[in-house]
């Protein structure tokens, strides 16, 4: 969602408006690209608090790759942060420690808000991300972008092949 768009009273009550559709089950999130302008106003804040009490999860985009990051997390209080794929593709064999993505993924934590690596490709990378305790972790490593068809198979392959959690 462009931010803009969330100053537009029609678009927030249409958002709105779906929260309702949705079954209880399914957890709409509202992705706030980190390229866009950003304006620290009530009126944004305001919206961002509707959108909430509507049972709205709010993500940024791409963060790491805007002007004002950490503003953002200060001012707003996301319930996600997108780590941006720029900073995952940084993680590799050869290097150990990475300040600048360890130090988002700390704030993060302390601001209470869920992490999400965007664009991991390799086990490494993968690994890196679930030793430093990232929420969630999503990408090419663990499939490419799928039909709605495709989904419904992968999902069922995926949980046939769970081990059953339940003893006979």
């Amino acid at each position: 969602v462009d931010t803009a768009s969330l100053h537009c009273e029609k678009s927030v009550a249409e958002l709105i408006n779906l929260s309702k559709c949705i079954p209880d089950c399914i957890a709409l999130t509202v992705e706030m690209t980190e390229h866009s302008n950003y304006v620290s106003d009530g009126e944004l804040a305001a919206t961002i608090i509707k959108l909430r009490n509507a049972s709205i999860s709010i993500a940024v985009d791409d963060f790491g790759t805007g002007g004002n990051n950490l503003e953002l997390i200060f001012d707003y209080k996301f319930d996600y942060i997108k780590i941006d794929k720029k900073f995952v593709n940084k993680v590799n064999p050869n290097q150990f420690s990475q300040p600048l993505l360890e130090s988002i993924i700390e704030i993060g934590k302390k601001e209470g808000v869920k992490l999400i690596a965007e664009g991991v490709e390799t086990e490494h990378q993968k690994n890196w991300f679930v030793n430093k305790d990232v929420d969630y972790i999503q990408g090419y490593f663990f499939s490419r972008p799928l039909s709605p068809e495709a989904l419904v198979k992968f999902m069922s392959d995926f949980y046939v092949a769970q081990p059953s959690s339940a003893s006979a």
